[in-house]
Order: structure tokens, then C-alpha cells, then sequence
């Protein structure tokens, strides 16, 4: 058996490679962007596991929509700088 070291994760050699061989939306269900979601919501607006359980699904779409944008922003103005 022939392993390979690489410095990537094994969730960023998924991520470079899986479109090389299949659509991402036939492998990734639904439930796992709504983790992830509500992972970068845990993560980058300080909210705590137990007040997101309370939350709409909707309403953390939009926060993450919102999240999102405000980053795009960020990056867009430190390009200019």
C-alpha cells in the first residue's frame, strides 16, 4: 500500500479534489451545509450551541447570508488598500 503525505487536511483534498470527479451536490447532502452553516455562525458571531437551537433555520440563513457578505466587504476593501 502506497500512502502519500501531503500538509492538507483530509476535508481540503476532498474539497480540491471531488469536483475533478463528481458533482459536489450529488455527494454533499443538505444537512451537511446546514452543520456547517451553523458552525460558521457558532464560530464567527459568538453565539453559543444552546441559543442556536432556539433559532429559525431561516433566521440563520439570513445571518449567514449576512455574515457572508460583510466578509466578502472586508476582503474587497483590504484588496484596495
Amino acid at each position: 500500500m502506497v500512502t502519500m503525505t501531503t500538509s492538507r487536511t483530509i476535508g481540503q483534498d476532498l474539497f480540491h479534489l471531488i469536483p475533478l470527479f463528481a458533482d459536489p451536490l450529488l455527494i454533499i447532502k443538505d444537512w451537511m451545509f446546514d452543520v456547517i452553516n451553523e458552525f460558521n455562525i457558532l464560530k464567527n458571531l459568538n453565539v453559543s450551541l444552546g441559543v442556536l437551537d432556539d433559532v429559525e433555520k431561516t433566521r440563520i440563513e439570513f445571518l449567514s447570508v449576512i455574515n457572508n457578505e460583510y466578509n466578502a466587504i472586508q476582503n474587497f476593501e483590504a484588496k484596495k488598500k
